[in-house]
């Protein structure tokens, strides 16, 4: 076996001299059919305190009963065609528990690397298996150290997961594949492929600071990996501190729950493709509440923030999702898409919650033949108050009508029990049988390359046979009023009746236009009314229009 040189000086005249050792553990009493318990067997493989060694796996299925100690700055694991079946007696025990021996300490040699094979050491080609889909698997945590008495030393050093690589694996079936604890600032994956587990990656515990050791937070990087599954009410993955996840070329299929980042969690998924199908939402373990955090697919709290660049989301596909959103963005949260495709049918829109989302040459197109289903047109990208162009309704403001005249009504004036007594409402009272229009003028200003409204409609008590045949929106050059550009938003005959409110809705990429759409002051959107009589009553509640980045 050839070895590269070590790339920084070595810990000691010792290591460096000593030959490199590799260990079979058939040579340490591993029988390997998956039925012995070769869990004593792999620990006196896996044990030394000095050197540095690789530990081989060669052909055949090793079960484990109890916890595996694993250093990597001591050991190197490698394996072919090697499968360890995980078969922990108490619920919720770790398989692998990753604990290493380096010094995190500021004043350590080379910052702790005990070994110089650290920096190119590849763990690779082993597959973990949960033989009764009760274990857990790898839980990687360093130590905070202890200060002397006087608190200018150490009594015992800190030790930290640092530059550790695992490639080529495989994690099935655990209640949690990857736990990620404080003081494992840099561990990487790549070529592995994590399926069917509750939860895919949970990193908790940021790192404490103390005095001469800098709490840097979790910092977890997986290349061309792929995770499957996930169909449980776990997050796929869960992060809770100042961690940092990357995702870079990678595959994402799962359930409703894909994501949650918390505090000032960063997460960035590069050249990616995520697919949910958003039907196991609200199965057993899913709050009951209405929620708006528990109605997306990604959630984002207090000042956490993901970025998606390059990436392909195929979300909320099956034909029986029930998720109304896809992003819940905190208030102090961050959301940005950036050169993305979204498909996302039947959702109300991609987020809800207020933070700040931001989808830049981002395409939302149409969706077909997913599952079936017939081309749907692409969701609102947001239904935030604060985002909303047409402000709160409290009166007939920026709303016309061709033929007819308009009022308005707050919630609760009403006397009547309908459905419209416990909303604002804008009423158009019609006084000819002629067809009609109704309007709402939608104010823009600034870089906007994404335009989209959203109404709610219905007849009044009595009212019969109204009719909305067509929608349209029609652009302005800011200080204009000819009209600069018309889209034709939906042909379809929507029939309303005063027993339910109807959503009129679409979302416009202004890109496509012919014209700059920088130079829009002002959209109208225009909803052509049939069936008028004399009397006829059309209420409009929680108009929403939106102009984005």
């Amino acid at each position: 076996m050839t070895t590269r040189p070590p790339a920084t000086p070595p810990a000691t005249a010792t290591e460096a001299a000593a030959p490199r050792i590799i260990r079979s553990v058939r040579q340490y009493g591993a029988c390997g059919d998956g039925i012995t318990d070769d869990t004593e067997a792999l620990r006196r493989a896996l044990t030394t305190v000095t050197g540095f060694i690789t530990v081989f796996f060669p052909p055949g299925t090793y079960l484990i009963t109890d916890t595996l100690l694993w250093d990597p700055y001591r050991v190197e694991l490698r394996g072919q065609d090697a499968v360890i079946r995980c078969n922990m007696a108490t619920p919720g025990t770790y398989s692998v528990h990753v604990t290493p021996s380096a010094s995190a300490a500021a004043d350590s040699p080379r910052n702790g690397l005990v070994s110089p094979y650290m920096l190119w050491a590849r763990n690779r080609s082993l597959e973990f298996v949960s033989a009764n889909g009760t274990s857990a698997g790898f839980l990687f945590s360093g130590t905070p150290g202890v200060l002397a008495a006087h608190g200018s030393a150490w009594a015992e050093e800190p030790t930290t997961n640092s530059n550790l690589m695992l490639a080529n694996m495989v994690f099935r079936g655990f209640t949690v594949a990857h736990h990620i604890q404080g003081h494992s600032p840099t561990v990487r994956f790549r070529d592995c492929i994590l399926a069917d587990n509750n939860a895919a990656v949970l990193i908790d515990s940021p790192d404490s600071l103390y005095p001469g050791l800098v709490g840097r937070g979790t910092h977890a990087a997986y290349a061309s990996c792929e995770f499957l599954g996930n169909n449980s009410p776990d997050w796929m993955f869960d992060l809770t501190g100042n961690q940092e996840l990357v995702l870079n070329n990678c595959s994402l299929s799962g359930s409703a729950a894909l994501i949650r980042a918390a505090d000032t969690s960063s997460v960035q998924v590069l050249a990616s493709r995520v697919e949910n199908t958003g039907d196991h939402y609200r199965e057993a373990g899913w709050p009951t509440t209405d929620a708006p955090e528990h109605q997306a697919s990604v959630v984002l709290t207090d000042a956490a923030s993901i970025q998606f660049k390059h990436t392909t989301l195929r979300l909320n596909v099956s034909p029986v999702a029930t998720l109304p959103h896809i992003f819940y963005v905190g208030l102090s949260a961050q959301c940005t898409l950036r050169l993305c495709s979204v498909a996302a049918p039947r959702v109300t829109a991609l987020t809800t919650g207020g933070g700040r989302f931001t989808a830049a040459q981002t395409r939302t197109a149409p969706v077909e033949n997913i599952h079936g289903l017939e081309p749907s047109a692409a969701p609102l990208r947001g239904l935030n108050a604060r985002h909303n162009r047409l402000g709160a309704v409290n009166g007939t403001e920026g709303w016309s009508t061709s033929q007819g005249t308009l009022g308005y009504r707050a919630a609760g004036e009403s006397s009547s029990a309908d459905i419209t007594a416990e909303r604002d409402i804008v009423s158009a009272v019609y006084t000819s049988d002629e067809p009609t229009e109704l309007s709402v003028l939608v104010p823009l200003s600034g870089t906007q390359r994404h335009f989209e409204y959203r109404i709610e409609a219905c007849a009044g008590e009595g009212t019969s046979g109204l009719t909305v045949h067509g929608e349209r929106v029609q652009f302005f050059f800011d200080g204009r009023t000819d009209v600069a550009r018309t889209i034709i938003t939906s042909v379809t005959p929507v029939e309303l009746v005063s027993t339910r409110w109807d959503i009129l809705t679409a979302s416009i990429n202004l890109d496509t236009l012919d014209l700059n759409p920088d130079l829009y002051g002002s959209a109208r959107v225009v909803l052509s009314i049939g069936g008028a009589r004399t009397g006829s009553v059309l209420h409009v509640s929680r108009p929403y229009a939106g102009a984005h980045s």
